[in-house]
């Protein structure tokens, strides 16, 4: 079986590539829109709220990914929410437009939940629960 460790420090590094994508897809947004003003175009009147969208993920994710790898008491919590956010754009697609599937949404969404279900088990129950002979130190 796997340990527990490998699973959350893979799905920490997934959040670091995350985090760092968006920061590049809120640095792209906000550039075109200035983009769009300097051409005396207004954006919609949401962009502001998409401007704090990307970069509040980016620091779920990175927060996640430094917790995980500093294994800081938090990382459970953090990596929880960064799996729960995740799932959720896969989620709402298969929800909203459930006829036109696609697989990485799928995958994402599988990733998401085991990211919760990794974060979510304690260490210290999985270690009792993998020993075969729990009563060989009482004898």
């Amino acid at each position: 079986m796997l340990d527990i460790r490998i699973i959350r420090k893979v799905l920490s590094w997934n959040f670091a590539f995350l985090s760092l994508l968006c920061i590049a897809l809120g640095f792209r947004i906000f550039s075109r829109t200035l983009h769009l003003l300097l051409k005396a175009a207004f954006p919609h009147p949401w962009a502001p709220l998409l401007y704090a969208v990307f970069p509040a993920m980016a620091a779920v994710f990175g927060i996640a990914w430094w917790k995980v790898w500093k294994q800081r008491p938090s990382e459970r919590a953090w990596g929880i929410a960064a799996s729960i956010l995740m799932a959720m754009y896969p989620l709402w697609h298969i929800i909203h437009s459930p006829r036109s599937i696609r697989t990485y949404a799928i995958i994402t969404l599988a990733v998401g939940i085991v990211g919760v279900i990794a974060f979510a088990m304690r260490e210290g129950a999985l270690a009792e629960a993998d020993d075969p002979h729990p009563n060989d130190g009482l004898l």
